[in-house]
């Protein structure tokens, strides 16, 4: 098991009113992706200080959508990574498992300087391909969360769901690859 100094919370909404009032040091929210329910604007992002993880919501089309994806998040000033291993973004998934879509999408992104992380439930997203790390949805309790980001792989997981937003439990050293 993790201790609390090893993590940190994360909130993320797809609405960013959803977020309001909140005070978590990092928030997730959509910037893009043909599934994608509720894209976030570049004001929208900004209008948090902290850490931000932007997720873009998979469709078929992996290469193309990677593209797309590093269009997005340089229109919205993500930096990538110059030296070091890039900057975290993530692609949901889901329940879906689909190698060659997490592939392609994730070459051009990595290429672009830019990490990505593997959204999806616990039952399903190990099936997939690690890619630079998952962010695992288990709605348990903190100590099995803390026991699931433990694995081997792990970065992220959101274990919480509430009304507006879910909670998710981020190791301490991937606050160094996300966009401030």
């Amino acid at each position: 098991m993790l201790s609390r100094s090893n993590y940190f919370l994360m909130g993320d909404a797809a609405l960013p009113s959803g977020l309001n009032g909140t005070s978590f040091p990092a928030v997730a929210g959509y910037f893009g992706g043909p599934n994608a329910y509720n894209v976030w604007s570049k004001t929208q992002f900004r209008s948090f200080r902290g850490l931000k993880l932007p997720i873009w919501v998979s469709g078929f089309d992996g290469k193309g959508e990677g593209i797309d994806a590093v269009a997005a998040l340089k229109t919205l000033g993500v930096p990538p990574q110059t030296h070091g291993d890039g900057t975290f973004t993530a692609v949901d998934m889901e329940t879906r498992r689909d190698r060659t879509y997490l592939a392609n999408y994730t070459a051009v992104l990595n290429s672009a300087g830019y990490r990505v992380l593997d959204y999806g439930s616990l039952n399903d997203v190990f099936h997939d391909l690690k890619l630079n790390g998952y962010w695992v949805a288990d709605y348990t309790d903190l100590s099995t969360a803390e026991d699931v980001l433990a694995q081997e792989g792990v970065r992220a997981v959101q274990f919480k769901t509430g009304k507006d937003y879910d909670v998710s439990l981020v190791k301490d050293w991937v606050a160094r690859f996300l966009w401030v």
